[in-house]
């Protein structure tokens, strides 16, 4: 009987020795692949089976995998900074900041200098296609940010699929638009189909874009408009993938 259970252990060892090595070797194809977190790779998928294996790339790569709300944002990443729900803004941060002008702007509001111009670059544009768009929200502080925050979630237990706590939103960059509208039905309308089209030759990215709600973290925002640089957006726009996928591969 003891020979039995040895050699049943054995051969589970076994198996399990060549299903790990056959694991390894797909992670090993996969995209955006780094050899140094393989070990991590192994863990997060046997925690969570249901992921493909280049989504489990991709979220330990760009410390998806740890826990919710844990690491500051590099600053020195310029117009490439991330933050999303695991990439923070100190309280204290505020950008290099500019006044829009209300041609552009509902309203006054503050944007980033580099974003600001390239933003007027595409409204422009847009003018002569006879599109009108303009900004209903860019920079945030982190205390209005908070505020709004605690307004969403007094009347939504779903607020965090579409609100970022404070010192986690995009917004305080400077580099984020909202543009025209916050609905989803913005996607349908001309400005939304033009700036799907056209945003990126202007820098901007569609950061939350439809099908991705597990790598951004956030529903789909037709209306959320995130600029990174022209040759950044081309890329991103011509592999359509996520901001956070371009952050793995190229800035890390």
């Amino acid at each position: 009987m003891k020979k039995v259970i040895f050699i049943f252990i054995g051969m589970s060892f076994i198996l399990q020795f060549y299903e790990n090595q056959k694991l390894k070797q797909e992670f090993l194809n996969c995209p955006y692949y780094v050899e140094q977190n393989l070990k991590d790779y192994m863990d997060y998928f046997k925690k969570n089976r249901f992921l493909s294996l280049e989504d489990i790339v991709l979220k330990v790569n760009v410390e998806l995998d740890i826990s919710f709300l844990e690491k500051e944002a590099n600053l020195q990443d310029g117009n490439l900074i991330l933050v999303n729900k695991y990439h923070f803004l100190k309280s204290d941060y505020v950008p290099d900041l500019v006044l829009m002008d209300v041609r552009y702007s509902y309203e006054q509001k503050y944007a980033q200098r580099e974003a600001y111009e390239h933003f007027i670059s595409m409204a422009e544009a847009a003018r002569l296609d006879g599109i009108l768009i303009y900004n209903v929200s860019s920079y945030r502080s982190y205390d209005l940010q908070d505020k709004l925050y605690k307004e969403y979630s007094k009347k939504d237990l779903n607020v965090d699929t579409y609100s970022a706590k404070p010192g986690y939103s995009e917004h305080q960059t400077g580099l984020a638009f909202d543009i025209n509208s916050i609905r989803d039905s913005f996607a349908d309308t001309k400005e939304g189909l033009w700036l799907a089209k056209n945003a990126h030759i202007y820098g901007f990215i569609l950061r939350y874009p439809k099908g991705k709600e597990s790598i951004t973290g956030y529903k789909y925002e037709p209306w959320h408009y995130r600029y990174v640089g022209v040759s950044v957006a081309q890329y991103i726009f011509e592999n359509q993938i996520t901001f956070e996928e371009y952050y793995a591969k190229f800035v890390l």
